[in-house]
């Protein structure tokens, strides 16, 4: 299902309530539309049950936030339960530690950087660049899977079985 960039643009910046609304109305007004099977390939994700599945030396699993907002444009409350309420969420479902964590759109301020201090050992933005000496663990350049995940964790279980 391809995604017009004007449209996710357009919407990505909304304050969290305008943007939830926004794709409730966007659904309801596509409800016929249906994935195909590449569209299920390139964006369904792992359900649970794979995730827990995935050996822990070979894959760690971070957090991206519960709801996906631009962080920046979240009051602190907002921002404290996204932040943390993802990692409690996949601490107590996947029975791991989750130690890392991503800025949804790479999105990240000095509050936002500072959240994600306090709750995470390290996170990514979206910038590319090259670890140095110094770089600070909680604005890591992210490496980009082609692909998706979902296809990547796929073929490492495959191949450890």
């Amino acid at each position: 299902m391809a995604q017009s960039p004007d449209l996710v643009d357009t919407i990505k910046p909304l304050d969290l309530p305008t943007r939830q609304a926004t794709e409730s109305g966007l659904r309801r007004a596509t409800a016929q539309l249906l994935p195909g099977t590449a569209e299920h390939e390139a964006y369904d994700l792992a359900g649970w049950d794979e995730l827990r599945a995935l050996d822990p030396r070979v894959v760690t699993l971070g957090s991206h936030t519960l709801t996906h907002p631009i962080l920046p444009t979240l009051p602190r409350d907002a921002l404290e339960a996204e932040v943390a309420g993802s990692r409690a969420l996949l601490e107590e479902r996947l029975q791991r530690p989750v130690d890392f964590f991503c800025y949804p759109d790479g999105a990240a301020d000095g509050r936002v950087v500072d959240c994600a201090r306090r709750h995470y050992r390290a996170a990514v933005g979206n910038g590319a660049g090259a670890l140095r000496h110094g770089t600070d663990r909680h604005r890591l350049p992210r490496l980009h899977l082609p692909g998706g995940a979902l296809q990547l964790a796929s073929r490492l279980h495959a191949a450890a079985a």
